[in-house]
C-alpha cells in the first residue's frame, strides 16, 4: 500500500493521481472541489484540527470546533482496505489531520507502529499528525504509536505540546 499526503490545493490542481482519496475538510471550511472521477473511490470526513472530539470553542470568533472521532478513524481505516494501491489523503494544509489518518491506516495495515511512522515520515517528514487522531487509532489497533512517534518526530512533539498547553491529554 502507498499511503501520500496532500493539502487541499495540491488535490484541487489535479495534480495527485490515486486509487483513492480521503478528503478532510474542517467544519467551517468549504468541501475541497474533487472530481470524484479522477480516484476510484472518495471518502469525505469533517472535522478540524483539534485533538479531542468534543465540541470546542475558541479562534478569534468564538466558534465552534469539532476534533476527530474514533468512528472516522475506524470510517478511513475501513475504507483504505477497499484500495491496496496508491491512497492520497489531504487536509487543508497537508501536515497535521491528513497525517494523523494516514498514520493510522498505514499502522492497520502493517500491523507495526515503527514501520507505520517509518512510511508516513519519509512520505511527510514535516508532518505532526493530529495527536487525537493517534490516540484514536492506538485504541483502535491495539498499538503504541504516540511513544514511536515521539522519538521520531520532532515536529510530533513540539505540537503535542502545544496541545498539551491548550488543556488537551
Amino acid at each position: 500500500m502507498r499511503v501520500t499526503v496532500h493539502s487541499q490545493a495540491i488535490i484541487e490542481s489535479g495534480a495527485v493521481v490515486a486509487d483513492a482519496l480521503v478528503s478532510i475538510v474542517g467544519t467551517h471550511s468549504q468541501r475541497a472541489a474533487v472530481l470524484a472521477e479522477r480516484f476510484g473511490g472518495v471518502l469525505r470526513l469533517e472535522f478540524d484540527d483539534i485533538p479531542w472530539p468534543a465540541p470546542w470553542r475558541g479562534g478569534p470568533h468564538n466558534e465552534l470546533y469539532v476534533g476527530p472521532a474514533e468512528g472516522q478513524v475506524m470510517e478511513a481505516i475501513t475504507f483504505s482496505r477497499r484500495f491496496p494501491g496508491h491512497l492520497a489523503i489531504h487536509c487543508l494544509q497537508g501536515k497535521s489531520r491528513s497525517a494523523g489518518i494516514a498514520l493510522a491506516i498505514l499502522a492497520a495495515y502493517h500491523q507495526d507502529a515503527g514501520r507505520a511512522i517509518a512510511d508516513l515520515l519519509d512520505a511527510a517528514p514535516r508532518c505532526h499528525p493530529n495527536p487525537g487522531i493517534v490516540r484514536h487509532a492506538e485504541k483502535l489497533l491495539g498499538l503504541d504509536l504516540e511513544g514511536p512517534l515521539s522519538d521520531a518526530s520532532e515536529n510530533y512533539r513540539w505540537w503535542r505540546g502545544q496541545w498539551r498547553a491548550e488543556g488537551w491529554r
